[in-house]
Parts: C-alpha cells; sequence; structure tokens
C-alpha cells in the first residue's frame, strides 16, 4: 500500500543490491537487505497541474535503511522483525508490512511512529486487508487515485528497539485466517517537510527489503519466501480480521508513499 509509484524510483530499486539467501528453520525464515541503498526523492508542484519529480541521494539516511528482515510463525501468531542500518529514537519512523496468505487477499500493517503536537512520541497502528492493484483508468490526469481503507479489528503490538535498530510486530494468526504459510514484504519510508511554511515544495526517502523481479508489481514490496506455521498450529479456522468502522482514505500519487492521515 505504500509503493512509490514512480517508474524512475522503480528503475532505482531494481539496481539496488540482491540480498543474501535468507536462513530457513522450518517456521523461521530471516534474510539480509543491502545498506546504503535508500531512494530519495524530491517533488516541486511547478509546472501546474502535476508538478516536478527529482530523484535525489538517499544513502545517507540511516533511519529508513531496511538491512534485514526475519518471519517467526508460531502456533500463534506472525512475529516479524525489520531491522535498520541505524534506527533512530530522535526521529519518526514508518513501516509498512505486507503479509501474503494462501488463497485469498492478504493483510498490510502500518506502523508509525510520529512525534505530536506535544512534543512527545506516538505509535499507531493499522491493519487492513491488502488494497487491490489502482486500475489506471481511475487516475486522474496526473496519475493520483484515492482508496479508502478500512480497519481490521486486530493489535499488532509494534514494539520499536532502537538498542537493536528493530521493529517487531506480531499478528495474531486468527487475524489472519489460521493461514498454512505466510509470505512477508516490508517497506520504510520518510517525509521530509520544508523548514519555510510558505515552501510548497516537499521530499522523503523510500527503501523495502529484497529486489524487484522483472515485471513485478508497483503496487507491493518484494515477498519472502512462503515460511510455514509451526506444528501444532490450528491451520484454516474460523477466525478473521473483523473491520471496524475505523477508515482512511489516502491520496495516491506517483512518486509518492501514501502519507497516513494521522501524520
Amino acid at each position: 500500500m505504500s509503493r512509490i509509484l514512480s517508474s524512475a524510483t522503480v528503475v532505482a530499486i531494481v539496481s539496488f543490491a540482491l540480498a543474501a539467501p535468507g536462513a530457513a528453520y522450518a517456521d523461521r525464515w530471516s534474510a539480509p537487505d543491502g545498506s546504503g541503498d535508500v531512494a530519495g526523492w524530491h517533488f516541486d508542484p511547478d509546472p501546474a497541474p502535476c508538478g516536478t519529480f527529482t530523484d535525489i541521494d538517499g544513502s545517507a539516511d540511516a533511519n529508513d535503511d531496511i538491512t534485514g528482515l526475519t518471519v517467526r510463525h508460531t502456533p500463534r501468531a506472525v512475529q516479524v522483525v525489520v531491522r535498520f542500518r541505524d534506527l533512530s529514537p530522535r526521529l519518526e519512523q514508518s513501516v509498512s508490512l505486507h503479509l501474503a496468505v494462501p488463497e485469498i487477499r492478504g493483510w498490510t500493517v502500518d506502523v508509525d511512529r510520529f512525534r505530536a503536537r506535544s512534543g512527545k512520541f506516538r505509535v499507531l497502528d493499522f491493519m487492513a486487508r491488502e488494497l487491490r492493484e489502482p486500475d489506471p483508468e481511475d487516475s486522474d490526469e496526473c496519475g493520483s487515485v484515492s482508496v479508502v481503507v478500512s480497519e481490521g479489528a486486530c493489535r499488532t503490538h509494534p514494539v520499536f528497539d532502537f538498542a537493536a535498530d528493530t521493529v517487531r510486530v506480531t499478528v495474531p494468526r486468527h487475524c489472519l485466517r489460521d493461514p498454512e504459510w505466510v509470505g512477508v514484504g516490508a517497506a520504510a519510508s520518510a517525509w521530509v517537510d520544508p523548514d519555510d511554511p510558505d515552501d510548497p515544495t516537499y521530499g522523503g526517502f523510500w527503501d523495502e527489503w529484497g529486489t524487484p523481479e522483472e515485471g513485478a508489481s508497483t503496487w507491493l514490496p518484494p515477498f519472502g519466501p512462503e515460511v510455514p506455521a509451526a506444528p501444532g498450529a490450528t491451520v484454516g479456522g474460523a477466525g478473521s480480521a473483523r473491520m471496524t468502522s475505523g477508515q482512511r482514505e489516502y491520496a495516491v500519487q506517483p512518486g509518492i508513499p501514501v502519507r497516513h492521515p494521522a501524520l
């Protein structure tokens, strides 16, 4: 859901270094990701109506630089750990996880740690069914499209460990309908607003685990392998992520990751 959509950025991502083969231990899987491969972008609304995107060097951004992904599929939950080059407690973080499951459309989990107006940091998590890739015919003249997402009733208990440079999310298996296996993709993003409130330009940074295959979706990040549930797990139960009344509307623009309304 938070995937950058610009073709220029996709080309840049494809050039990222290939991750080393993952280590699999039945219900566990882990694999590294390249360091210093963050993509940067800058947007100027001129010329109207669509403005101009410019790619910038994001290699110095360590806070959003994913360096590893670990998945543990226990009898009760799917635990996902995203490792970063240097996660800073003084900066905001935005992490998106995508969970694929057998036969049905999967789920996405957004975790945002942001500085509130009080100056203190808050953490919000938002779980929803994975969006279908938008139809290009639904886009406006600039390629933007709006989508409405309904929140699931499950909490994912995100944990930020700055000493270990990790973000951990735990998704109860019943929220995923007790799948036989799960595949996980991960991305991180950051927005950079200008210091001058009258400056209409803005920018950001983006990284994701892995390297997209040729012809891969420009909507979803690469996924790791299918990680089977641990022995003793109930498979195909009646559990599900019930939808609540909570909804968010996303205005998705080419070249810009989704900026959550809560921020």
